[in-house]
């Protein structure tokens, strides 16, 4: 840690008076002049002495005066650097008043002693802020309380400096993941998890981790996370939900529906669980079997329009127009860019006839993401 010290200047303050002293020496009765003129030696000896600690102040006003400049402009610490400014200020203006000026010797001193503090002062503030900049735990507890209400932009700004000042500060690693997680930084996430889990082999990492690797496609190592996941925690039913989720989109729909069952019977409540449930016997065009689960979810779950999404879907494939056009608008009430509702629906009402309304819906699922509403914006929607 760099710190600024103050030069080492010997100040020759001499502060020595010349006493009146009495150059006539009366004798009376005899009225004769007894005057003995002072030794001219003498007198020269005590000019020289002031003299000497005149030009001694003044060549410490300008030392000091140049060590400050020196200090100026070699800072980047903007709140030294006008401080040190001051202080030239002070500096130059004392150098003109005391060669224009008549102050005396003590006065002088006094003065330079004042400024000589004033620098002390300055560079004590800088250090001491100085300190904290370079302190790692100072950007730590600032970014934990970023990281507490949910800032993570800001959360992980301060959690980088951490790692840049102590990269062997191991506890930064996995809440710097989890922000750049959040912040979509999928690769920077995982390469933050992996070094997390050089040393920490807690469940969350594992948790965490795993979903990284979900949203970079890599279901096998996502798998794999939540497998370690629930190896460390085998009661916790979300690390069955997730390992389901990853066996899902490797097509294991039936690994997939026994890890989903795993996780309602530890969380019968669970609604997620019943809606992938359910969308997995979709996947295997099990509608009838995927409808019962799915309504279980929404029963569970009035609120979790994904269910809604899910059941409007099957609804569509078993025929029922109008339920899904029902369903779709219930998703939509809870959640109004769901991109998936507004193509279902289109579709649904294209087969009732309903042309112009179902190209405004497609028209609303491009809008929110879903690229394949322009197909059947160009094919249907002349």
């Amino acid at each position: 840690m760099k710190t600024i010290t103050f030069m080492s200047i010997i100040v020759i303050c001499i502060n020595a008076s010349i006493q009146a002293q009495n150059y006539f020496q009366y004798t009376p009765p005899k009225y004769v002049s007894s005057f003995v003129p002072l030794d001219l030696n003498v007198i020269n000896r005590s000019l020289e002495n002031k003299q000497k600690q005149s030009d001694n102040n003044i060549q410490y006003y300008k030392s000091l005066l140049n060590y400050a400049k020196d200090l100026k402009s070699k800072q980047t610490d903007e709140q030294f650097a006008k401080g040190m400014g001051i202080c030239v200020d002070y500096l130059e203006n004392d150098i003109y008043e005391i060669n224009h000026g008549d102050f005396s010797d003590s006065r002088t001193s006094t003065m330079l002693t004042n400024v000589k503090d004033r620098i002390n002062e300055e560079i004590d503030a800088y250090n001491e802020r100085n300190a904290k900049k370079n302190d790692p735990i100072t950007y730590w507890h600032k970014g934990m309380e970023y990281y507490g209400v949910g800032d993570f932009s800001n959360a992980m700004t301060q959690f980088k400096i951490v790692q840049s000042l102590a990269p062997d500060f191991r506890d930064v690693y996995p809440v710097l993941a989890y922000s750049q997680f959040k912040l979509h930084d999928y690769m920077s996430a995982l390469d933050n998890f992996n070094k997390a889990a050089e040393t920490n082999s807690d469940k969350e990492i594992y948790r965490d981790r795993g979903w990284t690797k979900y949203y970079l496609y890599d279901f096998t190592g996502a798998m794999a996370d939540f497998t370690q996941q629930i190896a460390i925690d085998p009661s916790n039913p979300e690390a069955y939900y997730n390992r389901g989720s990853a066996k899902s989109e490797l097509k294991d729909y039936y690994g997939a529906i026994n890890d989903y069952k795993k996780a309602i019977e530890l969380k019968p409540s669970f609604s997620m669980a019943y809606n992938n449930l359910g969308w997995a016997k979709f996947e295997q065009k099990k509608f009838t079997e995927a409808l019962k689960y799915l309504d279980i979810a929404i029963d569970k779950e009035p609120k979790n329009y994904v269910a809604w999404d899910s059941r409007a879907e099957t609804k569509f494939n078993l025929g029922d127009l109008r339920g899904c056009i029902s369903d779709c608008n219930q998703a939509l009430i809870l959640y109004d860019k769901l991109a998936n509702s507004y193509f279902i629906r289109g579709r649904a009402k294209y087969k009732l006839g309903k042309n112009e309304e179902a190209c405004i819906d497609w028209s609303d699922a491009g809008q929110y993401g879903k690229q394949e509403a322009y197909d059947f914006i160009a094919k249907y929607c002349k």
